[in-house]
């Protein structure tokens, strides 16, 4: 099997990529990859029956490519990229190599590829988008002051303004909710039979959606055809939210509160380590805000911040906490 060193393992994920995104007919990929079609079609099956492990050789040890990329080191880079969305190739490899050192990892080419592959670098290929729209539950919402949430408090330190839909609105997110309508009916009805076969579907529903299926909003144009990617790219580490020269600005310690003159006001624990902005409305009133997120009014004679629903935030805060 005339697999290219760089390792085979490597090439094998790729075929496997480029097989799922429909960009090629399987011929054209035996060209690219220089294989025949049998072999094509034994890969395929494999990773369709046991997913990635399938992709392994099953010799004891290979015979041309001493450098195989095994499956767990990919796991282990694509889990702690999750885990750090900010980070880039080189420092996830620099970091998991001192913690596993015994491990043989890819170059940062192939790392790259590997992250780009599995959609966790979108950001930086497509751009970050100005707002995002989302219904009210976990993970874009919760019950916390303004509404915030872990995920919502990224994406306003990345800029994007998460609008929310009235709650029990679903129509107010229509062109979402149909697409949810289309992709239950075309990759779910029958479900396939174990989760790697479902995750290829999805794949190539997602290429069929979005490169070749004509969509009656666009004038029966291809959503790829309308998409421009946007101009602003992912940090490579968050930038600090700035507030106007006339707010008070206040560190929301890590127990959620904040210290106004030798007072504890409770915010949320949400924002543990974030910067709240404050506004002065009125005579002891004040508008807090969490980047353009206006978060409620604080009364500084009641130590207290009410919601946009007249709601007080009841838990206290000791003066004596730490910060």
């Amino acid at each position: 099997m005339p697999w290219s060193c760089s390792s085979a393992m490597d090439e094998k994920v790729r075929f496997i990529a480029d097989y799922q995104r429909r960009f090629f007919s399987l011929s054209e990929l035996c060209a690219r990859f220089h294989i025949s079609r049998k072999t094509a079609y034994k890969w395929i099956e494999r990773y369709e029956a046991d997913g990635p492990s399938g992709l392994q050789d099953r010799s004891r040890r290979p015979h041309a490519c001493p450098h195989q990329t095994p499956w767990v080191v990919a796991e282990a880079l694509l889990e702690f990229r999750r885990r750090h969305p900010t980070w880039g190739a080189k420092k996830l490899l620099r970091i998991l190599s001192r913690r596993h050192p015994a491990w043989e990892w890819p170059s940062r080419s192939t790392a790259s590829e590997l992250l780009k592959r599995h959609g966790l670098i979108s950001g930086e290929e497509y751009g970050l988008p100005r707002i995002i729209r989302t219904d009210n539950g976990v993970p874009f919402a919760t019950t916390a002051l303004g509404r915030l949430s872990e995920l919502s408090v990224w994406w306003i330190r990345l800029g994007i303004y998460p609008e929310l839909i009235e709650p029990a609105h679903p129509e107010q997110n229509g062109r979402h909710e149909r697409m949810h309508k289309t992709l239950k009916a075309e990759t779910t009805r029958p479900p396939r039979g174990n989760l790697n076969a479902q995750q290829a579907r999805f794949n190539a529903f997602r290429h069929e959606y979005n490169e070749e299926r004509p969509h009656e909003a666009l004038g029966q144009e291809t959503p790829a055809s309308a998409y421009r990617a946007s101009l602003r790219k992912l940090p490579r580490e968050l930038p600090q939210i700035e507030y106007p020269g006339h707010f008070e600005v206040r560190l929301v310690s890590r127990n959620s509160g904040i210290r106004w003159k030798s007072n504890w006001i409770c915010v949320t624990q949400t924002l543990g380590g974030e910067y709240v902005g404050l506004e002065e409305v009125d005579d002891g009133l004040w508008d807090v805000y969490f980047g353009p997120i206006k978060l409620g009014r604080m009364d500084e004679r009641k130590l207290r911040i009410e919601d946009h629903k007249g709601r007080w935030v009841r838990k206290t805060v000791s003066p004596m906490s730490p910060d």
